[in-house]
């Protein structure tokens, strides 16, 4: 009885510590260690003194059937009351055996129910920390599926923000691109039409200075023809005075006539004189005095027509 004591008490423990260790999911797994190493202990225990007390009930057996015999030969075996008290032990010593059976049996039955108990919470617990493990490894596969997903999206989103930078980026660099592009075709519009503003500028400068270059030569050619025209009339009028002085010469005495021509004779020539041509009268004359005059004022008069 005492180690059965012992075994429900470790049996109690057992499955405390198993329901606390369920309680804490997972916790006190050194304790229900040692708690079932102590029912098992218990059991063992049990099992021996169970053992000995068969042999001891055997034994008392045996001894009671010897004393039986013992008292069946020493009395006389006529009496009905010496059956009688030996079909009253035998019937005792049956009950007994049978109370003693039915016992043990309730015990084993006991301790195989506690066993089976322990079992099944056993089972039980492994099967919750199963079931509790595979939830954690469900909840952890959630987590790291979660986690996976949030740093799927973020890379997303820092794709789609190096995308976005990267365009901008480009579009900026389009946009400089194409400002330089419009500023230099600007300054080669302006460069152009300020070299058209100059060629124009140099070719009205130019146009002028042809202008100014004709109205001079015309000028020039008018004053030429002025001159030409003015030095036609005086040599006109100097070869008519000429013309008039030799008349005059030749109704004159001749030596009043070549005095008179070297005193009143103008220095000029007529268009005949410049060509080397003389007159009729001047290649008549009475002496050579008189041509040798003519000749030397003629000479005279051409050279100072040739220096003007």
């Amino acid at each position: 009885m005492v180690q059965q004591t012992i075994l429900n008490e470790a049996q109690s423990e057992y499955n405390h510590i198993s329901i606390i260790g369920l309680r804490k999911k997972g916790g006190g797994k050194g304790a229900r260690e040692t708690a079932a190493t102590k029912l098992e202990n218990a059991r063992k225990q049990l099992e021996q003194t169970q053992v000995l007390l068969d042999a001891a009930q055997a034994a008392h057996n045996i001894a009671a059937d010897h004393e039986t015999a013992a008292h069946a030969l020493a009395l006389p075996a006529t009496g009905n009351l010496l059956d009688q008290f030996e079909r009253d032990a035998m019937a005792a010593r049956l009950r007994e055996e049978e109370r003693i059976r039915h016992e043990r049996e309730r015990q084993e039955t006991q301790v195989k129910a506690q066993v089976e108990a322990a079992e099944h919470e056993e089972a039980a617990r492994v099967l919750a920390e199963t079931l509790m493990q595979e939830q954690l490894a469900r909840d952890m596969a959630a987590a790291q599926m979660q986690e996976d997903e949030r740093v799927r999206h973020e890379k997303e989103e820092q794709e789609v923000q190096a995308k976005a930078q990267a365009e901008a980026a480009k579009c900026e660099e389009a946009a400089r691109v194409l400002a330089e592009t419009l500023m230099q075709e600007q300054l080669a519009r302006d460069a152009a039409a300020a070299q058209m503003q100059e060629d124009e500028c140099v070719r009205r400068e130019k146009e002028e200075q042809e202008v100014q270059a004709k109205a001079q030569a015309e000028a020039a050619k008018r004053e030429e023809v002025t001159c030409a025209e003015n030095l036609r009339q005086e040599q006109l009028a100097a070869a008519a005075k000429l013309r008039e002085e030799e008349a005059n010469d030749k109704a004159v005495p001749d030596n009043k006539k070549s005095e008179k021509s070297k005193k009143k004779r103008p220095c000029v020539v007529n268009s005949s004189d410049l060509d080397g041509s003389s007159t009729d009268e001047d290649e008549e004359g009475d002496g050579d005095g008189e041509n040798l005059s003519k000749a030397e004022l003629r000479k005279r008069e051409r050279e100072w027509f040739l220096s003007i």
